[in-house]
């Protein structure tokens, strides 16, 4: 057993000695305008959710509905809350979501629904209407943290970020979808893409290479994965091993402080190579694969931390899929032991109901070179 974020929990990891489990989900309605309470729903049997890091909006519930609950319902006002419930009262949320999509099946005795839902980057994932970013003539440049705040200012969401101290000038104007704009603050913040986590909060968190972490569980030490179904695919053949940023400081720029930080336009590039003991590594093939981008960086170092963010996020040598049991405790990025190595959550699907599985696609992490 290694040491993990989450301590060991004898229902969701499935040790030796549980052979079964209990748990059912509530599907909580409430008016996103007022915040009032409008009770419960109760969707049929075939409620999914989906959770993956490479769409904008990561998460996304289906559900069908019954008569009553169809009748009931206003999908333009009302948000979804989903918990797992155990037999002992703890409950763990899944998620805030809002409806997206409609179809309604029309019959004598009333309508039959069934709705796709959207976490709340919905709702954020929406066109501007002024422009963001730096003026036209005002040599100064922002810090991203204080872009992001202009990006989502007014917005009734609650949101966190790591700390970041890099800037940049890119402006924005009107039309641009907010997503858009996140993601190049992300990757000039060098933070991972944004999301909205279990409880509906928006996290923004600096990147990481999945091997140094202590992962968030461990795998190898109960009987949660399920033995059927489990396929391993890699592009070891043609993943980059060598990532590249340039970019050109704007002249007379000042950073937050004031201060210039160029007297002309100055090129910068920053790189990130993958350990040449990986296994697609340019000593390893025998040549190099690169992938190059341009973006606005101020310095070196954002460059190289920008490159190293744009690798951790690409770089893949062998992904999982595997079915577990339904656990609630699974948000986004979470890394997973198992087999003895460590591996970076990509996306996960869960069936709302007992006995259902849930399906993860898992990503492998080196550490020199090693599983």
């Amino acid at each position: 057993m290694v040491l993990t974020n989450f301590a060991p929990d004898p229902v969701f990891d499935l040790p030796a000695w549980r052979g079964q489990r209990q748990a059912t989900f509530r599907f909580d309605l409430m008016n996103a305008v007022t915040g009032q309470s409008m009770g419960t729903i109760h969707p049929l049997r075939t409620g999914s959710i989906t959770h993956d890091v490479s769409r904008m909006t990561k998460r996304q519930l289906s559900i069908g509905l019954g008569v009553a609950d169809v009748a009931a319902i206003n999908p333009i006002q009302e948000r979804i809350r989903v918990f797992m419930v155990l037999p002992d009262g703890q409950e763990y949320p899944l998620g805030v979501f809002m409806f997206t999509a409609t179809t309604e099946a029309v019959f004598t005795s009333g309508n039959l629904g069934d709705y796709t839902l959207s976490d709340e980057m919905f709702l954020v994932d929406q066109q501007i209407s002024e422009a963001i970013g730096r003026p036209e003539g005002d040599p100064n440049i922002s810090t991203v943290p204080s872009l992001l705040r202009r990006t989502l200012e007014g917005l009734p969401i609650r949101y966190v970020a790591d700390a970041s101290s890099f800037t940049t000038d890119q402006s924005w104007g009107i039309g641009t979808t907010r997503g858009q704009i996140l993601e190049q603050l992300a990757l000039a913040g060098d933070w991972f893409s944004p999301w909205f986590n279990n409880t509906g909060l928006m996290k923004f968190i600096r990147a990481f290479e999945p091997a140094d972490q202590i992962p968030d569980f461990d795998w190898d030490a109960g009987f949660q994965v399920l033995r059927s179904g489990i396929t391993k695919t890699t592009n070891i053949l043609t993943i980059p091993d060598r990532f590249i940023i340039t970019g050109n400081a704007p002249t007379a720029s000042t950073d937050f402080n004031g201060d210039p930080v160029s007297t002309g336009s100055v090129a910068i590039v920053g790189s990130y190579d993958v350990p040449s003991s990986f296994p697609y590594s340019r000593l390893n093939r025998g040549f190099s694969i690169v992938s190059t981008q341009s973006m606005a960086v101020y310095s070196t170092g954002q460059a190289n931390a920008v490159a190293r963010n744009i690798g951790i996020r690409e770089a893949v040598y062998e992904t999982l899929n595997i079915s577990t049991a339904p656990d609630p405790r699974h948000d986004s990025y979470n890394v997973v032991h198992w087999q003895g190595g460590n591996w970076l959550e990509l996306s996960w699907s869960m069936a709302l109901i007992e006995g259902g599985e849930m399906q993860h696609v898992l990503r492998r992490a080196y550490r020199d070179g090693n599983p």
